[in-house]
């Protein structure tokens, strides 16, 4: 059975040294870990909660790029974002356009993604080990 790693940081302006050893927590995590985790990051406006999202994404993109033995051109590493604006915002793409969901699908009107879709999916992101969401409080 998988476990579940599951950390709340909530942290202010000033508080660098724990913004270090959050990140460095986590780039342990996606070192060494076999097991799924998860993550949510939390705080105030302006503390870095994007910056320090962004730079965990391009560790973990460098660190799966350089892996002996995989694949470098698979995907990895994604990182979304639920908005357009905050997708802007990280240079990234939203959920939705990522995983090929139509704009006006949400969970109260699902349908299931025909197969070619599917497949399409399942080849492109077939490899992901992580996925980075940004901005989830944007969510509705």
């Amino acid at each position: 059975m998988n476990s579940l790693i599951v950390i709340f940081v909530k942290w202010s302006r000033h508080s660098i040294k724990s913004k270090n050893n959050f990140f460095y927590h986590i780039l342990h995590q996606i070192k060494t870990s076999e097991t799924p985790f998860y993550c949510f990051l939390s705080g105030g406006a302006g503390v870095g909660k994007s910056y320090l999202t962004k730079a965990l994404y391009q560790a973990a993109f460098k660190y799966y790029k350089t892996r002996a033995g995989d694949d470098f051109h698979q995907i990895k590493v994604i990182l979304l974002a639920p908005t357009g604006k905050a997708a802007y915002t990280i240079k990234s793409n939203t959920v939705h356009s990522t995983l090929a969901i139509p704009a006006n699908q949400s969970l109260r009107n699902y349908k299931q993604l025909d197969s070619s879709r599917l497949n399409t999916l399942r080849s492109q992101f077939g490899g992901v080990k992580l996925i980075f969401v940004d901005e989830i409080s944007n969510r509705k």
